[in-house]
């Protein structure tokens, strides 16, 4: 062979090794790049994974504040004070747990009878004690309760009522005017045994915890439109005692139809609540959402004015038993509130 053909194949075998070495070396830039790629997926699911599981976190337990802890104090609330308070929700997939307290129950049968009591429900009409209103139904009048704070708060509300009115051609006073049915079951046999009746209706859940009531006007159940007309102060100013039109108008697509449509029920909820509710112009049902979507927590509570006061209101979900509620330290006051179905509802006085 001769030296040109030598060189030639020389030169053809490094000029080989050489295009393989670099095809190599492109392919293992090539598996690093893919390598990086794979690192940066995984990298940005492990990333979207964390986020999810911290979102579910915070929805289980909207505990993060903005504010430093020291700002803080912190209320144990278990698991049985979901089911305590002024705010709870009653319906057939919440029912009324009827192991807990409610308050102190007394019956107005007794009550009104009771001479020591004619200050808070008579008044006096051309010199004669007369009572402020009447228990409806002679069965059932003596069964008719209420819880001890809603009662006063009712008291209050009809006194000042009679105060507007003149009294001059009323002989047997307001009673000839204004009862109230039914306030209280005292167990869950009797409550369920009066559910089954298609009259009374779905609205009567209710009146479990003591604090609601149904108002007749001359022996007729009364419906919006008649207390508006007929008993337009009590309309403009029960909120101002801590009451709300459960089912007011507007609110068609909850409770019961024919309750709503026959039957006025009040309920004591508390000033500030009662406020609210009727500066919103919604029903008990859209207030508990909107705090349990839109005021979780006291950096995002609901402010509400009463009588020169102001309140934060804010919801705050039960985690784990206890749960440790925050309050904001510098406050004048607090109430908390279970809503009978997963939190609290909390109300502070700035």
């Amino acid at each position: 062979m001769s030296n040109k053909d030598s060189q030639t194949k020389a030169f053809s075998t490094v000029d080989k090794k050489q295009k393989g070495f670099k095809s190599r070396k492109s392919r293992q830039k090539f598996v690093i790049a893919i390598f990086f790629v794979i690192i940066l997926i995984l990298f940005l699911l492990a990333f979207l994974i964390i986020g999810e599981v911290m979102e579910r976190l915070q929805a289980q337990n909207p505990g993060t504040t903005t504010q430093p802890p020291e700002n803080v104090i912190y209320v144990q609330q278990d698991a049985g004070n979901v089911s305590l308070g002024n705010m709870l929700f009653i319906d057939g997939e919440n029912p009324f747990d009827f192991s807990n307290e409610v308050g102190k129950i007394i019956n107005l049968w007794t009550f009104k009878n009771d001479a020591a009591n004619n200050s808070k429900t008579k008044i006096s009409v051309g010199g004669k004690l007369v009572p402020t209103y009447e228990l409806f139904g002679r069965t059932t009048a003596n069964r008719i309760a209420l819880e001890e704070t809603t009662l006063d708060a009712f008291n209050n509300m009809i006194l000042a009522y009679c105060e507007t009115l003149d009294l001059s051609g009323y002989e047997e006073g307001p009673a000839s005017k204004l009862s109230i049915g039914w306030g209280h079951y005292e167990d869950m046999d009797e409550y369920e045994s009066d559910l089954e009746n298609e009259d009374l209706g779905l609205d009567y859940y209710d009146h479990a915890l003591g604090t609601s009531l149904t108002l007749y006007y001359n022996g007729v159940p009364l419906n919006e439109s008649t207390l508006k007309s007929s008993f337009e102060w009590i309309y403009e100013h029960a909120h101002e005692y801590g009451f709300i039109i459960r089912y007011p108008d507007g609110c068609e697509h909850f409770g019961d139809e024919y309750n709503r449509a026959k039957r006025l029920h009040i309920r004591y909820v508390g000033t500030v609540h009662a406020a609210a509710i009727k500066e919103k112009g919604v029903c008990l049902d859209e207030y508990l959402a909107d705090l349990r979507t839109n005021h979780k927590n006291y950096d995002k509570a609901l402010e509400v004015s009463v009588e020169g006061k102001t309140y934060s209101v804010y919801y705050y979900a039960y985690s784990a038993n206890p749960t440790s509620v925050p309050i904001p330290k510098n406050n004048k006051g607090y109430e908390i509130s279970g809503d009978n179905m997963n939190g609290f509802i909390v109300t502070v006085e700035q």
